[in-house]
């Protein structure tokens, strides 16, 4: 890049011309330190103040632009270029401290609301992250949406906590501590980038729902539930749902959960390329991506399972989606993650009024413990319901699917389901 003066006047400056080679030419005036005029192949004039500071041994030189020219005048640029230079007198490099507080000023406008959707975004291949989403959405976002997610304090989350106590929902307002304090541990642990972007240095839930030795805490781990249908209970639900104006699919994948004992998430997302319907043994293999436990599942088919399954897949086929059970708005998604439960409760409420209300995953606890009044060993009935074994013999050196055993165990079931709901 050259370099030449230019005489103070405006005459001098309109005269100026590009000359030379580079992408720019500059242009100094002689007595009057920092005001360049730059000037571009195309003839574009642009004021600029230059200066140097020099930190930990290192001098640096930044250029800062005042504006163009004619609409910025001669007398405007020295006069922007003098305060400019009055400011690294005082304040040393504004470039980088005004960058600095820009960057600030960005970091604080950010929410809450924002942080959850980078969340959400990374973590959407979890199995269980629809429920998360669904519950902090619900109470985190009213409450705390708006907030800087690094300015937000045990406090803050504690008084939303509190606030679904009183609804009476302690199981929920235990899973709404466990979602907040599982975000804050990704976003610091695995995720710095967005920790950084965020200025997150502490995770605010860390403590909440720990309790004193001997005493109970807020937050406690909800108690197991124990709900499990018998045989007459099971008759009369299956045929009553027979008997409803439920969605088709609704129908099927409910009674799914039961005779496979499988989750109700896993059975809503059941993908028809998962399902080997005419093999001579009929199975369903349930991918990593879907379990819970992040392993693949073998899921022999009873006649019975293969039947239902069979059955939905039918139905789903005008929509040409892939899914046994797609969504009725978008053949490409499953049906969302509150049909079921959502199903299951009304069912209950308009329909089974005598009966005690059980849920989805009552239905699977349900098969679990009917596998088990029917002689069936509690290690096969793991096995089905892919629960993860504990122990290191287990964990680390024990492969075996028990596909032989779990053929069986389902089998005795599904026969004994026929015979009840006849």
């Amino acid at each position: 890049m050259s370099l030449r003066e230019l005489q103070f006047t405006d005459r001098s400056v309109r005269a100026a011309r590009y000359v030379g080679c580079q992408p720019d030419v500059e242009y100094r005036f002689r007595n009057l330190a920092g005001l360049v005029l730059h000037i571009s192949k195309r003839g574009r004039k642009t004021w600029k103040a230059h200066y140097s500071i020099q930190k930990d041994g290192v001098r640096k030189k930044r250029k800062v632009r005042l504006g163009q020219y004619p609409a910025t005048t001669l007398v405007q640029a020295r006069k922007k270029s003098a305060e400019l230079l009055e400011r690294v007198a005082n304040e040393g490099d504004v470039v980088a401290n005004d960058g600095l507080l820009l960057a600030a000023q960005a970091k604080g406008k950010l929410t809450f609301a924002e942080l959850l959707d980078d969340y959400l975004a990374e973590r959407r291949g979890l199995a269980r992250i629809g429920e998360a989403e669904r519950e902090l959405r619900k109470d985190a976002i009213p409450a705390l949406g708006a907030k800087h997610p690094a300015l937000i304090t045990a406090g803050d989350i504690d008084e939303v906590g509190r606030a679904i106590l009183r609804r009476g929902s302690e199981a929920m307002a235990s899973r709404f501590v466990m979602h907040m304090k599982a975000l804050y541990n990704y976003v610091i642990l695995d995720q710095p980038s967005l920790a950084q972007r965020y200025g997150i240095t502490s995770n605010p839930a860390v403590m909440l729902g720990r309790r004193r030795r001997g005493a109970g805490g807020s937050y406690t781990k909800p108690k197991a539930r124990e709900r499990v249908l018998d045989d007459p209970e099971i008759a009369k639900w299956w045929r009553a749902l027979d008997d409803s104006e439920k969605r088709l699919g609704t129908k099927l994948a409910l009674k799914l959960v039961l005779v496979t004992a499988q989750r109700p998430g896993e059975v809503r997302r059941a993908r028809k390329q998962d399902l080997h319907l005419t093999a001579a043994e009929p199975y369903w293999m349930i991918p990593v991506e879907h379990s819970k436990n992040g392993r693949q599942h073998y899921v022999p088919l009873s006649h019975l399972a293969a039947q239902l399954f069979t059955e939905a897949a039918a139905a789903s086929s005008d929509s040409g989606s892939l899914l046994v059970f797609p969504s009725p708005d978008d053949a490409e998604n499953p049906i969302a993650d509150v049909v079921l439960p959502s199903a299951q409760r009304d069912f209950f409420v308009k329909t089974l009024k005598s009966m005690t209300p059980a849920t989805v995953h009552d239905l699977r606890r349900s098969a679990a413990t009917g596998m088990r009044r029917l002689g069936i060993n509690r290690d096969t009935v793991g096995m089905v319901l892919n629960h993860t074994a504990k122990g290191v013999t287990a964990e680390h050196y024990d492969w075996h699917d028990g596909a032989r055993e779990k053929w069986e165990a389902l089998d005795r079931w599904a026969r004994h389901l026929s015979r009840l709901v006849k």
